[in-house]
Order: structure tokens, then sequence, then C-alpha cells
């Protein structure tokens, strides 16, 4: 499985790739996890090599995560999961038929609980 991880922010894009590897490890999934704080960066990497999963960040400054959602709905099989502090978006994600929404919360575990729960749902989705 291979799965990336978009958002602008180096710090939490550390932070969540932990998160997530730590998680998908628990439940016995090998998967290659790449990072990007550019969607840009993304595409290239997805062109050449597609990800089963995009874990993406919705306030990007050149390309934001609805943008990147709709080119992808153009061009492939690819589940999103949003993951951004702006929860009054999660309705307007509903548009891009999003895996799941994880709301960017400054208790990690609340987060933690909540990665847990979409972790299982996208190893479901990709059997």
């Amino acid at each position: 499985m291979r799965i990336a991880v978009c958002d602008d922010n180096a710090v939490f894009l550390q932070f969540f790739k932990s998160m997530l590897a730590n998680e998908l490890e628990s439940r016995s999934v090998k998967a290659e996890i790449e990072t990007f704080t550019k969607a840009e960066s993304f595409f290239y990497c997805h062109g050449k090599k597609p990800f089963s999963a995009i874990f993406l960040d919705l306030d990007m400054p050149e390309m934001t995560g609805f943008e990147v959602a709709r080119q992808l709905g153009q061009n492939g099989n690819c589940f999103v999961i949003f993951v951004t502090s702006h929860q009054e978006l999660v309705y307007d994600s509903f548009n891009f038929r999003p895996l799941n929404f994880i709301c960017k919360d400054p208790d990690a575990d609340v987060m933690k609980d909540r990665l847990h729960m979409v972790a299982g749902q996208l190893t479901d989705a990709l059997k």
C-alpha cells in the first residue's frame, strides 16, 4: 500500500506520518508512506507510481486540498482523507467524496483515536 501525506506544515507532516506509521504497523499493514509539502510534488510522484490513499490538508498556499481532490477525481483511484483544522469545511468536503475527514486537534489523543478509526476503514477499503 502506498500512502501520501500532503501538508504545508513540515512539523505537523512528520508528526502525522509517525502517528500513521505506528497505527498501520499495529495492524500489521505494510505501507510505504511519502510526505509532501506541495501538491505539485505529490502529483509528480503520483503520476509515476500511483498512491492508494492521500491524507490531505485543506489549507495550503499554492493549491488547496479541495483543488487537489478535484484533480484526483478526474484521473484515478486514490482514497482521499482530509486532515485539517477547519472543522467548518467538513460538509463542503462531501462534494469530493472523501473516505473520511480528520480534524487537527491540539490533543494528540483525540487525533490518534480518529486516525485509528480511519486506518481501519482504509485497510478494509483496500482489501
